[in-house]
Order: structure tokens, then sequence, then C-alpha cells
């Protein structure tokens, strides 16, 4: 059964886009790495100043590396997916505010469903691949 992930741009929340398959690691695609991980405060969507310090400084990595593709991990809480929802954008924008350009970014389930991710966002990279440009990226 296909996974359903929501898209969020500047533009606002984007449609739901159908993932098959495994997007751990997928034929040659490199899999993820984490580059920070932001644990939020219980039923809280705001960063702290030293989560918004940390994305400022990977962001530089994520922007002087073209071919890297950046995902938003966000724990999907089945009884408040609209806290989950909100996290993530709230991860996804400071990137953006930090340098990140938005095309390069993915919000999704990326992880290890088995990996307790309660309150917690990572932030992931890998090399870019010709699949996530198929239609994945934010616009």
């Amino acid at each position: 059964m296909a996974k359903r992930i929501k898209h969020f741009s500047d533009k606002g929340t984007q449609d739901l886009v159908d993932l098959t398959g495994s997007q751990r690691h997928v034929g040659l695609e490199e899999p993820w790495k984490t580059c920070c991980v932001i644990t939020f405060q219980n039923n809280q969507a705001i960063l702290t100043n030293e989560d918004r310090n940390l994305i400022r400084q990977i962001a530089p990595h994520l922007t002087k590396n073209p071919p890297l593709q950046t995902a938003v991990d966000g724990f999907c809480d089945p009884s408040n997916q609209d806290l989950s929802d909100q996290r993530s954008k709230a991860v996804y924008s400071a990137l953006v505010v930090a340098g990140v350009t938005p095309e390069r970014i993915l919000i999704g389930a990326f992880g290890d469903p088995l990996f307790d991710r309660k309150n917690r966002v990572e932030v992931l990279s890998r090399p870019n691949s010709s699949r996530d440009k198929q239609g994945l990226a934010l616009t």
C-alpha cells in the first residue's frame, strides 16, 4: 500500500502525494543521513533559538552541495496530525530562511517507522536522484 505524504511550500499546504516502496534505500540510491534532530516541547510546534541556530549551522552544507537533496522527516502522530504538520512546516520554513532552496526540500516519513520519534523532526540529506526530481520536490 502506498504512503501518502503532505508537502508544504511558501504557497501553503500542497496536495498529498503517494509514495510507493521503501523510502530508505531503493536500488542504487543512497540512504538518507541525519543532519540534525529537532526536539519539540509537548504540544508545541515552536522552534527555540537553539534550534534555529542549529539549522543555520547545517544550511551552508546543504546549500554548498547542490547535488544534495534535503528532507524533513516529521513524526506522524495519528492522534494529532495537525501538530505533526506544524512541526514539519516550522523546520521547513527555518531551512528556507537559512538559505536552502525550497524546491530541494521534501517533507514526509523517510526514517525507520519502528524508531520512536515522538516530539522530534529530523533534517536528512542524501545525494540527489532522478527519482526525487519526478514530482516529490516542493514547489
